[in-house]
């Protein structure tokens, strides 16, 4: 960021208000100063702008002149009558349609009411076909979804009894090793007693034997 004073001289030296050794040092600062030699370029362009700029007057132009310049007439005035023409056709068009009906309250105006009841009738027609259509599509959207879901029911099904099968088998396999386990385990029990025994009537026998006659 430049100084105040550094600023205060780059505009002296654009003034040309340096001289001497003070201008040779701006000079070398202006070189070596990427920021200072920036701001330079960019006073020098605003400074040749201002030179450049010549004043000029404001141009004249008469504000009653289009107002009173005359006005040019259409170079198709048939297009007039095409147009009355085609309001002409148009009223008369629907003058031939229109029904005029005298009631109490005075006369009262309908437009070609057979034509809109027979129009009625199609669009009534055509929306009971849509109706139709609509109820038939989500017929068979509710069909497709009921199947869709059967099938799933019946593969979750059988995932079910296949993972039901499996761990009964695997409790079998755990109850068949537990009972042989247990089988294994009374055998040992049962030749340790019988070993007991047969070892308590060997010191009886000793016993006897050495008792005196």
């Amino acid at each position: 960021m430049l100084s105040d004073q550094l600023r205060g001289k780059l505009l002296d030296y654009l003034d040309a208000r340096l001289t001497g050794s003070e201008l040779e040092q701006f000079e070398a600062q202006l070189n070596t100063h990427p920021e200072l030699k920036e701001e330079y370029h960019v006073l020098l362009e605003l400074q040749s702008a201002g030179v450049d700029w010549q004043p000029q007057d404001a141009p004249q132009w008469g504000r009653l002149a289009g107002l009173n310049a005359p006005r040019q007439r259409p170079a198709t005035p048939w297009m007039t009558w095409l147009s009355l023409a085609a309001s002409l056709s148009a009223v008369a068009l629907i003058s031939l349609q229109a029904q005029f009906t005298r009631t109490s309250d005075g006369f009262s105006i309908s437009f070609n009411s057979g034509t809109s009841t027979v129009v009625s009738q199609q669009v009534e027609a055509r929306m009971d076909i849509l109706r139709q259509q609509q109820q038939n599509y989500t017929d068979q959207e509710i069909e497709a979804l009921e199947k869709k879901n059967l099938a799933m029911n019946k593969q979750m099904l059988t995932a079910a009894l296949s993972f039901n099968r499996e761990e009964r088998r695997q409790d079998m396999r755990e109850l068949v090793s537990y009972w042989a386990k247990s089988r294994y385990d009374d055998r040992q029990a049962v030749e340790r007693i019988m070993a007991r025994q047969f070892d308590d009537q060997m010191a009886i026998q000793q016993l006897y034997t050495r008792m005196p006659q």
